[in-house]
């Protein structure tokens, strides 16, 4: 039997291996024991969008298409800030990115964030977004969720699975 963490990873699976007839999904969590934290929100939360990934350079997470479409954002929600956090081999390419935006003062490219840092960003944020093409799972969705911030997840991927 194999198991798999989502209902997409185990199509993925099947697609590449005959056999897999019995393959289960078991989907994962975040720590039980630990109480949910409280929705602090920051005071300077506003409109800030938050992507909190690893930066590859073939990114299939989505911080190319949030870049780009930036702008269009900002023409509805002027006072919208663009929060991209994650380090990987990508991250120079993505900064490139965000510096030519015409938006580029509204978008943070912060790279590596350490542990103790992250939930200085999960309180900022008033929406967390990854539209992933290729998202076996996607913890950091739950994540979102645990803090209480609205989730915008692909519907390409394992995302749809998690955030319903």
């Amino acid at each position: 039997v194999l198991i798999t963490n989502s209902e997409f990873t185990r199509r993925r699976a099947s697609a590449l291996h005959d056999g897999l007839e019995r393959a289960r999904v078991c989907w994962l969590g975040t720590e039980t024991d630990e109480p949910a934290p409280e929705r602090t929100r920051s005071h300077d939360t506003g409109q800030n969008v938050l992507l909190l990934a690893r930066i590859d350079l073939d990114s299939y997470k989505g911080h190319k298409e949030l870049i780009e479409i930036w702008p269009t954002v900002t023409d509805r929600a002027p006072g919208a800030r663009l929060i991209i956090a994650g380090d990987g081999p990508g991250l120079d390419a993505v900064k490139d990115l965000a510096m030519r935006s015409s938006v580029s003062p509204q978008i943070e490219v912060l790279g590596y964030i350490q542990e103790a840092e992250i939930p200085k960003l999960w309180s900022q944020a008033a929406v967390f977004a990854m539209p992933s093409r290729g998202e076996g799972f996607g913890l950091v969705y739950i994540e979102a969720m645990r803090h209480g911030i609205p989730v915008i997840a692909s519907r390409q991927d394992a995302g749809q699975e998690i955030n319903g």
